[in-house]
């Protein structure tokens, strides 16, 4: 689906550390970390679900929402101008925003103003593929 859940693992884990690093570490026998690892923020992954079909005209709201205070990273996998179907499972998102904070009520706020967004839905289109 195009999204890199390492940099999220790496944003929200105390120590740093993504998947990747210690399957790397690992395998040259470092020192492995400890089981009980902490988080040094809350973060949350979102998909962008495509709820229509047309040809991509724009995605509405994206300058509000990379602009909120958890916000670190978006990865949109449709363009404008690109024929875009319906979501069906996670192989056929349309993206996902990465949101990470180490206040849980200033990520709650941001979540639920994305939720929003996306109730509304994101991505408008021009049904008639003109």
């Amino acid at each position: 689906n195009g999204c890199d859940m390492h940099t999220f693992v790496r944003q929200v884990r105390a120590d740093g550390l993504s998947q990747f690093d210690l399957s790397i570490d690992e395998a040259i026998g470092a020192s492995t970390p400890r089981p009980n690892y902490e988080t040094r923020r809350d973060g949350v992954r979102v998909f962008i679900v495509s709820h229509v079909e047309g040809r991509l005209k724009a995605i509405k709201h994206l300058e509000e929402i990379e602009s909120l205070p958890s916000c670190f990273a978006s990865d949109i996998s449709v363009e404008v101008g690109q024929e875009v179907g319906k979501t069906t499972d996670l192989t056929n998102d349309a993206g996902c925003f990465d949101l990470a904070n180490e206040d849980r009520d200033q990520l709650e706020r941001d979540e639920r103003k994305l939720d929003g967004w996306l109730r509304t839905g994101l991505l408008e289109v021009d049904a008639g593929g003109q």
